[in-house]
């Protein structure tokens, strides 16, 4: 997370690290939870390009075959915004299309 606060500093984007503080903080905080912390915490790039989901990581780290995804929805956090990705998940995948994580 320091790496990327002195990134965003760097290019001047004072309002992401502002906007995202709270969001990080708690993300650090689950993950000393779980008892991960410093290089345990972040994936090693050599393993984990190309990864889009936490399934992918997971893979990654067992040696796997990372999926091959056909759509991946991103959404807001509004109830109907919510609502529609999960309709229009349901509809890609009764079309045989992969989602990427759900």
């Amino acid at each position: 997370m320091g790496e990327l606060a002195r990134v965003l500093r760097r290019i001047d984007r004072h309002d992401v690290l502002d906007d995202a503080s709270d969001v990080l903080l708690s993300d650090c905080r689950q993950a000393e939870s779980q008892g991960l912390s410093g290089a345990d915490a972040v994936p090693d790039e050599t393993l984990t390009a190309g990864a889009l989901t936490m399934q992918d990581l997971e893979a990654a780290r067992r040696g796997l075959r990372m999926p091959t995804y056909d759509a991946i929805l991103l959404h807001g956090d509004e109830p109907d915004e919510e609502d529609f990705a999960w309709h229009l998940a349901d509809r890609l995948e009764r079309l045989g299309l992969k989602v990427g994580e759900r």
